[in-house]
């Protein structure tokens, strides 16, 4: 684990070396990938509700090497570690988030003035924050609302209602 976080922290010849040594990952394959990841560390299962440090440093090493975090089904769990988590495996999480968030900063970092340019963002926030809403997910996949199932579009999606009311968040607004 502290491997992970010290390769997260140097240059890209190191973390080719470390984090190369593991599976690679398609976002098809992530559950099972991620849980040989975990395993390989010296973990048990990966624990995507409550995470571990064999299961954060999985984590870690799929989204700086492979570019995404796979689907786990809640975010609350994974925003905690990146607040306030300690120890080499919350370090490494928090590495590979904010390289992943500064590799798009360029698309990001500016007011959003069309469709395609929230969706791109939302298709960033998918692939760089372990449990991101499934809808922003899905519409940064480039889904069509009106192809959606009416609970998962953006009006009626309870994590998109969540993220609103959270006390980082803008509110119902």
């Amino acid at each position: 684990m502290e491997q992970v976080r010290d390769a997260l922290a140097t240059d890209r010849a190191v973390q080719h070396d470390v984090l190369g040594s593991f599976a690679a990952c398609s976002k098809v394959s992530s559950d099972t990938c991620l849980e040989e990841i975990s395993r390989a560390i010296g973990g048990g299962h990966f624990l995507a509700d409550k995470p571990d440090n064999p299961s954060l440093s999985a984590m870690s090493i799929v989204l700086a090497r492979d570019g995404h975090v796979g689907r786990v089904p809640n975010a609350d769990p994974w925003l905690a570690v990146l607040k306030g988590g300690r120890g080499p495996a919350s370090d490494a999480l928090r590495l590979a988030v904010a390289r992943a968030l500064a590799r798009e900063a360029p698309t990001y970092g500016r007011a959003l003035k069309t469709e395609l340019e929230a969706r791109t963002l939302l298709r960033i926030v998918g692939a760089t924050i372990p449990g991101a809403c499934a809808t922003y997910v899905a519409l940064g996949e480039g889904i069509e609302l009106k192809t959606m199932k009416p609970e998962d579009t953006p009006d009626h999606s309870a994590c998109v209602h969540k993220d609103l009311s959270r006390r980082e968040g803008p509110g119902p607004r």
